[in-house]
This record gives C-alpha cells, structure tokens and sequence, in this order.
C-alpha cells in the first residue's frame, strides 16, 4: 500500500500472505517517481534503495535495527508520517 502523508491510499495490491511485501517496490518504481518512501524494517536492503533511486529517483527511507553498524536513530518526522499511516491502514482492514 502506498499513502501519503496524510494517509490517502494512492497504490495498494493484494498477495498471498507467503509473498513478502518487497516484491511490490518493483511495481512502485514503474509507477512513481521523485518521491520519499517510508517503509518498515522489512524493507532494509542497500540494493533495492540505489535500485530505486537511480531507476526512478525514489527515496526509500527504512529505520535501521539496533543492532546494525553505524545505527542511525530514525527522524522523529519520518516516523509520526508513518505512525500516522499504519493507524490508517489498520483502520481500513479492521
């Protein structure tokens, strides 16, 4: 599902519940572009960020675990936009 930051729905797909959600950012770099993506730690991959960056210019921007080297606190901005997103996601499919 892809919002903006004030939680409208702009892209959305349905899977099955084995296919990871990573699968979709190579639908999103085809339709979207110049833009910020704030994803969840499933999406940390260095590959997939430059992978979107130098084909459509997205910016993924993940929080890092604790435990990775050279963590990197998560913007307190970044993370009231996504907060707000998932309270809005979970609105819609409860």
């Amino acid at each position: 599902m892809v919002c903006d930051k004030n939680g409208i729905f702009h892209s959305f797909d349905f899977s099955p519940a084995n296919v990871h959600d990573v699968n979709y950012l190579h639908d999103i770099k085809e339709n979207f572009e110049n833009c910020l993506l704030i994803g969840d730690r499933g999406y940390i991959s260095k590959e997939l960020q430059l992978d979107l960056f130098n084909y459509s210019k997205i910016n993924l921007s993940v929080p890092m675990r604790k435990n990775q080297h050279d963590f990197v606190e998560f913007s307190k901005t970044k993370s009231k936009i996504r907060k707000r997103i998932e309270l809005r996601s979970n609105r819609e499919y409860h």
